[in-house]
């Protein structure tokens, strides 16, 4: 996107010294300016999509400390908590969770 809006930037400096070759620079421009919306609307996509998984994964945590408070268990879940370390890679230890209890 950086590339097609430099290329526009000297089509228009262009314009300026050529003023003969103003509707080759318009439709230019004007397939430029589509490169753009075509651009932002696929980072509008992507921006949406990580908004839904965010809230999808926001719920599921929220669900479980519900129960956590519910079942009476913030205090025990406080005490495990404090015995892990700040870096520890929580997918990989409820994958490791999981497969001990799978078997």
């Amino acid at each position: 996107m950086i590339k097609t809006l430099e290329t526009s930037k000297g089509n228009l400096q262009f314009a300026t010294l050529d003023a003969s070759n103003s509707t080759a620079l318009l439709e230019s421009i004007a397939e430029t300016l589509q490169s753009v919306i075509n651009a932002v609307g696929t980072i509008g996509f992507v921006v949406d999509n990580m908004q839904r998984k965010f809230e999808v994964e926001k719920a599921a945590k929220n669900k479980a400390y519900c129960y956590i408070i519910e079942s009476g268990l913030i205090k025990a879940f406080q005490s495990w908590s404090a015995t892990k370390h700040p870096q520890t890679d929580w997918h990989n230890e409820i994958i490791k969770e999981l497969e001990k209890q799978s078997k």
